[in-house]
Parts: structure tokens; sequence; C-alpha cells
């Protein structure tokens, strides 16, 4: 009796687990026949990037696609992981400078695509006398990829555009040209353009680009500087802007974060009163002292920069100190400025191009 409970406990247990078994092999089945609901059918594919990364001597215009109709693209230009926070792409993204380009497609109801991540790098060939000077960010602010010109324009080159020298420092060799007033860089910046053959960067309202064409004495009122329009995207040569300035006074990509432009010590690389201007008083020639990481000349000292950017009504932006005034004044962060027509024996140009 008892081997036959015995028997029949054995039965019941080798019943159990052929049941088990079963269960497990029919459920095995059923999931293996279901359909994945992030398999690739239901995923968003990869944005694809026209061009693709690489190295370049001209701007590109990227395009990016993707093969899901209906998917939006988000993307990144600072190398972060894009998201739904992100840009929103929509036209062709002009990329003119050395970054890293991410982007993202998503669309409800599928899964995200897989992130496509590019690198693009830029070689540009300056004009001469002008050093490249690859985009960035300066407080903040974006700063596209442009030349400046290592010198502050000399006396002679500008004479030889406008026809009259109107520096007070004539006698001084290679030295920059100074009294000239915000107006009147406009107009140098235009006619040496349209001299060499390049597309001019600014217009007089509806007057068009040729000096020659705007009203008779426009330069000596300061409320004409908002006649003035930009079209920096030309070729022509212009002001910098005051964000162009400071970042390329900084160094650019290069940047060691000096007080002035190239280094902290100012005797070694800019003229102003305690090391000049008190005993020669007057301006200095250009270049004689040392860069700053882009191998620019003066950006600290001899004569302040004219920029592009309003002040207060009717005044713009100039930067960098001059042989007149203290140290404290040519360092990268000291903001000036003046009425648009008001020109002084310490205030000159440098010019830059757009890429």
């Amino acid at each position: 009796m008892r081997h036959l409970i015995h028997a029949n406990n054995l039965t019941i247990g080798e019943s159990m687990i052929r049941k088990l078994f079963s269960f497990a092999l029919l459920l095995l089945l059923f999931l293996s026949g279901c359909k994945s609901t992030t398999g690739p059918d239901d995923r968003v594919q990869k944005p694809d990037f026209s061009p693709g990364e690489g190295t370049f001597t001209t701007p590109q215009s990227v395009i990016i696609t993707t093969a899901t109709p209906g998917a939006t693209i988000y993307y990144t230009t600072d190398g972060s992981t894009p998201n739904s926070d992100s840009m929103e792409y929509s036209n062709p993204i002009l990329i003119n400078c050395d970054l890293t380009l991410k982007a993202i497609c998503m669309k409800e109801g599928m899964a995200d695509s897989p992130i496509r991540s590019g690198t693009y790098r830029f070689h540009f060939q300056a004009p001469e006398g002008f050093v490249t000077v690859m985009g960035g960010y300066v407080s903040g602010i974006s700063v596209n990829s442009f030349y400046m010109a290592k010198y502050e324009v000399t006396q002679t080159p500008y004479t030889e555009v406008m026809g009259k020298n109107p520096s007070y420092f004539q006698s001084v060799e290679n030295a920059p040209v100074e009294r000239v007033s915000w107006l009147k860089a406009i107009e140098y910046c235009n006619r040496r353009s349209i001299l060499e053959g390049l597309n001019p960067c600014y217009t007089y309202g509806s007057m068009g680009s040729n000096p020659d064409d705007w009203p008779e004495k426009w330069f000596l009122y300061a409320a004409n500087h908002t006649n003035i329009h930009c079209s920096s995207q030309n070729t022509g040569y212009r002001l910098p802007t005051e964000a162009e300035w400071v970042y390329a006074a900084r160094g650019g990509l290069l940047t060691n974060g000096y007080v002035f432009s190239g280094g902290n010590n100012l005797n070694e690389l800019g003229w102003y009163w305690d090391n000049w201007g008190q005993e020669h008083l007057s301006t200095h020639s250009v270049g004689a002292l040392i860069p700053n990481e882009l191998g620019i000349f003066d950006m600290s000292g001899n004569v302040w920069e004219w920029c592009w950017d309003i002040h207060s009504g009717t005044n713009r932006v100039h930067l960098g100190g001059s042989w007149v005034h203290s140290d404290s004044t040519c360092a990268i962060s000291f903001r000036c400025f003046n009425a648009a027509n008001y020109a002084s024996h310490y205030i000159g140009i440098r010019l830059v191009r757009s890429v």
C-alpha cells in the first residue's frame, strides 16, 4: 500500500513537470511570433548629412535628411547631445568654422533615431596682410570665421584710396592713419572694395554702395550713421563687430586669457602713455611689438579702432586704447565710444573681411 502511494506521487509529479514544460514552450513560441514594438520598422531612420564631415577650404551649406517621412530633425552645433529642446532643422545650415554637428530624428509613435555626428574642419587661405580667425564663442555670442588685418590701416594705403591723408602725425613712418571718423571709415571700406573689385559691404539708405552716389557732405553729420546698412556676407572690407574685435583680440580659439591682446605685460605689446606717449607725443609705427596669439599686432594701444556697433544715440564703439591713454584703457575688456562723425589723433581703423 505504501509503495502504491509512492508510485502515484511520482506519477503526479512527472505530469506537473510535463505540463509546465509544455506551457513554457507555448509561451516561447507565442513571444517569438510577436512583433517587437522597438524593432527596426518602428524606429526613425538615422539622419544623413550632405556634405558629410571632413576638412574644407570654403564654407559649407549642410543639408540634413532622414528616410522616415514626417520625422522632425533636431540638431546641435556645440557638440552636445540633441533632443527635442534643441534647434529644429528647417533650412540648410551654413558652417564656416570648426565644429561638431549632431542630429536626431523624432516621430510620434516611433522610437527616436540613432544620433548622427559629423566633425567639420576648415583651412581658409587668408588674403595678403590678413589672418584667418576661426569662429567660436565670446561672452556667449557666436562668432563666424572671418579675416582680420594684421595691422591697423596705415596712412599710405588710406591716402591712395581717399586722395587725402587726414592724420596729425604724418611724419611718423608707417604709422596708423588717424583722425578718421566712423563715417569716413565706412567710406574708406567701400571705396577700397570697389577699387579691388570686391562687393562692398555698406549701403547708404537706398542710394547703393558707391559713396559717389551718396548725399554731399553726408559724413559731416553723426545722425547719418543710421543710414548706413551692412551686408556682412559680401566680400568687401568692413569694420569688425564688437564681438569679432574682442574675440580676435583675445586670440580666438588660441586664447590664453590675457588682459591685453597678446599678453599681460603691455610694455611688450602695445604703445600707450607710459611707454611712448608722454615722451614722444605721437603714434608709433605699426607692428613694432609682439603680436597676439593669432599674429595680429597693436590691438592694445597705438590707436583706438572703430567697430561697427552702436553704443548709444549717435555714438559708435571703439576699442583697444591708444598712445595717449593709460594702460587700463588698453585692456581688451575696456569699452569706449564717440559720435560717428568724431575724428581724433588717437582713433584709427582695422579692417576685416568675411570668409
